[in-house]
């Protein structure tokens, strides 16, 4: 619960200086990724929503996605699938996605020693954001 509203407040807080409009679908679309790290598509984060929001629609979650995309509150996430995948703005870390399943792992990498920001700098580049993406086999499905 605790958690939950920080998460709400931390949302509130990024929205207002975005200028971006509360509404109870968008806490609601928000706070519903921000809780999962399975990388949820659309469908996903509709689903547990259409329970307690029968009048929201998978179009309003896509759209409202694309919009937390748009704003930099949100990621896309690389899959092998054809599904769109969504994670929570967290701190900077690459992924590993399955070939086989599709499963999605987030890896805690040091980019540090890849990035050098002031070299980017100096040449007039402004980087907002980077990812590693490593494909590959995960434990389960290299042992089947």
């Amino acid at each position: 619960m605790e958690a939950d509203r920080g998460v709400l407040k931390e949302f509130e807080e990024k929205a207002r200086v975005l200028g971006i409009k509360i509404t109870p679908q968008r806490l609601a679309i928000y706070q519903e990724l921000a809780r999962r790290y399975d990388h949820p598509s659309v469908e996903e984060v509709f689903a547990p929503l259409r329970e307690i929001m029968p009048g929201l629609s998978m179009a309003t979650v896509y759209r409202t996605l694309r919009f937390f995309e748009e704003k930099g509150l949100i990621q896309r996430v690389p899959s092998v699938d054809d599904k769109v995948r969504y994670e929570g703005e967290k701190a900077p870390h690459a992924h590993f996605v399955c070939e086989k399943c599709g499963r999605i792992i987030d890896l805690e990498v040091d980019f540090s020693p890849c990035l050098d920001l002031k070299v980017m700098e100096s040449r007039g580049l402004s980087p907002k954001r980077w990812e590693l993406v490593i494909y590959g086999l995960c434990s389960k499905c290299t042992s089947s």
